[in-house]
């Protein structure tokens, strides 16, 4: 550990070239507002390029470089200064590290880091009144079921004049062309009730009607508090299944810097492919997959918005949305 002056650190890069590297605490200073977590203040003669192996140890580094003492500590802060070290300061998912890291070789990946690298540290928290309207369906099922619950049918349904109510009310309903006044046949409406169990944990089932979870009565009502319990509920835990975790954190990253947008799915399914993964028969992962899985975030995201008055993207993402995927990355 480095933590008085005089303590070091010994460690070998690359094990091909067996660099043997030795870093010594010179002093320390107390951290300023805005100190980036590592800067490069000076230093003195160029390295040894990378694979060079042991060719500069008898004729030196003339051989190699065009200039041995040249030192640039802009290039050293140039590279302190990419997403992975941005990210890593700011404590976001281990596991978003490790994708940020992997697929910055592509393009779109590359894309992908600066812009989270970009956004607010910390992230801005929508105002009660933007909450209250991104969570309408979520705080009407709360307010609901904290009078005595919501009775269910015998067949265990939400009554159809209840489906028709929160029909009005759930965005993933912005495209339904049926009647939206029975469950079974309403899947955007049975897919988020059951959400509100099982993932999200604010409604239980108990003798033939929906209660409120004691996490579900802290948040009735108070949309600010609602906010911090889905941000913890969607935060994909390191216990869940890889592809999972991998799935949720992409979609997470992308709602994340695209408010008031359209999530890429076809491209968060080309980064799934780029990552090993693949259908049990050998195809590419496809953009479906990401609406499929149980307890993925994308139906989540996707039903943090306004009422639905019209047609709308299916995978479109609120500003509440992509501030709420911001805050769920930083967990």
């Amino acid at each position: 550990m480095l933590n008085e002056p005089g303590d070091g650190l010994r460690y070998v890069y690359d094990y091909g070239d067996d660099w043997q590297l030795r870093l010594r605490l010179e002093t320390s200073l107390p951290a300023m507002p805005g100190t980036p977590p590592a800067v490069c203040v000076d230093g003195r003669r160029a390295a040894p390029p990378e694979d060079s192996r042991f060719e500069y140890m008898n004729d030196g580094l003339a051989t190699l470089v065009e200039d041995p003492d040249r030192f640039e500590p802009a290039e050293v802060n140039e590279l302190l200064e990419r997403p992975w070290y941005v990210l890593r300061s700011r404590g976001v998912h281990p596991r978003l590290l490790d994708l940020v890291n992997i697929l910055s070789i592509t393009s779109d990946g590359a894309e992908l880091g600066a812009r989270l690298a970009a956004l607010p540290d910390p992230p801005a928290k929508p105002s009660d009144d933007e909450l209250r309207t991104a969570f309408s369906a979520h705080l009407w099922f709360l307010d609901q079921a904290g009078d005595g619950g919501i009775p269910l049918t015998a067949a265990g349904y939400l009554r159809p004049a209840v489906v028709e109510e929160a029909a009005t009310l759930i965005p993933a309903m912005a495209n339904w062309i049926g009647k939206g006044n029975r469950e079974d046949l309403t899947y955007p409406v049975a897919e988020f009730r059951e959400s509100l169990v099982k993932q999200l944990k604010l409604l239980r089932k108990y003798k033939g009607a929906l209660h409120l979870t004691r996490a579900g009565a802290v948040a009735r009502d108070r949309p600010a508090v609602l906010f911090d319990h889905l941000t913890a509920s969607i935060t994909p835990p390191q216990a869940r299944g890889r592809f999972t975790v991998d799935a949720d954190l992409l979609v997470l990253a992308y709602a994340a810097v695209t408010p008031d947008g359209e999530l890429p799915l076809d491209r968060i399914a080309a980064h799934l492919t780029d990552l090993k993964y693949r259908h049990d028969d050998g195809r590419p992962i496809a953009r479906h997959v990401l609406h499929q899985y149980e307890a993925n975030v994308h139906d989540v995201l996707v039903n943090i918005a306004e009422p639905p008055t019209g047609r709308r993207a299916r995978s479109q993402i609120s500003a509440v949305a992509a501030a709420l995927a911001n805050a769920a990355l930083g967990r």
